[in-house]
């Protein structure tokens, strides 16, 4: 698997968890910090594969929203995507299915998937 894209949106303001630790607040980010990458590849990486262990369980595309916290990721909410053709759906999951197969070969021939 390969980044192929980036898109890189400005960020002015996030969600923060409190400092007494009860609950979340926004607080504004710097714009030297919110013009920046959020994620490293490695962890784009990590997180595109567990959306595809989810789409895999399903069996449909589905739209995730997760928090990372101490170097791990945690899915919060995974809905179905509703909005797509099912011939969007149906080139979506061959397409994932050829990129875990090619995975899969990398794996048993013990390349790294970069």
């Amino acid at each position: 698997m390969k980044i192929i894209n980036r898109n890189i949106a400005e960020q002015t303001r996030g969600i923060y968890r409190r400092a007494d630790g009860n609950g979340s607040e926004w607080r504004d980010i710097a714009p030297e910090k919110g013009s920046r990458q959020v994620l490293s590849d490695t962890e784009i990486l990590e997180l595109s594969e567990l959306i595809l262990k989810i789409e895999d369980h399903y069996g449909f595309p589905v739209d995730i929203e997760w928090v990372r916290e101490n170097g791990k990721f945690y899915i919060v909410q995974s809905r179905p995507i509703t909005t797509l053709s099912a011939s969007v759906v149906l080139d979506c999951r061959s397409y994932l299915r050829s990129i875990a197969f090619q995975c899969y070969m990398c794996h048993n021939k013990g390349y790294e998937i970069r």
